[in-house]
């Protein structure tokens, strides 16, 4: 029997997403908005692989390096997310790895057959004034009810401990 697949491999060097808020609270209509950044988050060394049969597809996502920085301005912290530094650490390892295996479904839930998360320990520093900062904008963004939800079956899903250092300003 005769199976088709597909493959796809994508690399991305260096990927940052800025989260921004508005500078001024005063509306001009004649000027364009300011935005200054609240937190940058970098993703370095992304390793996306896929390969889709008739009867699965299969996805692993590699990130070698990950990091969130705070950047507003009076911010008491400059590294808010970071690798642990540890002696037994080796810099060349992927800092988080996923592995997801789907299979077809005819309906509208989607069948997890397998995943698996593995995230190296992480340094994460949040005071209190940057979290507040953020809290605003995930309300905002997933307040819209009106949009279509996907469903989701899990056969196997695994995630590794995480293991590191919390610091709460």
């Amino acid at each position: 029997m005769f199976r088709s697949s597909r493959k796809m491999r994508l690399r991305i060097s260096y990927f940052s997403v800025h989260l921004l808020e508005h500078v001024k609270q005063e509306v001009d209509l004649g000027e364009p908005s300011n935005y200054a950044p609240i937190i940058i988050g970098r993703l370095e060394r992304i390793n996306l692989d896929a390969m889709i049969t008739d009867q699965l597809m299969y996805s692993q996502l590699r990130v070698q390096s990950l990091s969130v920085d705070e950047k507003w301005a009076g911010a008491p912290l400059a590294a808010m997310l970071r690798r642990h530094q540890s002696e037994n650490a080796d810099a060349n390892d992927y800092i988080l790895h996923v592995a997801v295996v789907l299979l077809p479904t005819s309906c509208c839930v989607k069948q997890v057959k397998y995943l698996s998360i593995v995230l190296q320990p992480l340094d994460l520093n949040l005071d209190e004034e940057t979290l507040m900062k953020i809290v605003p904008f995930f309300r905002r963004s997933l307040s819209n009810s009106s949009t279509t939800r996907q469903q989701y079956y899990f056969d196997h899903f695994e995630i590794h401990p995480i293991k590191g250092n919390i610091l709460w300003d």
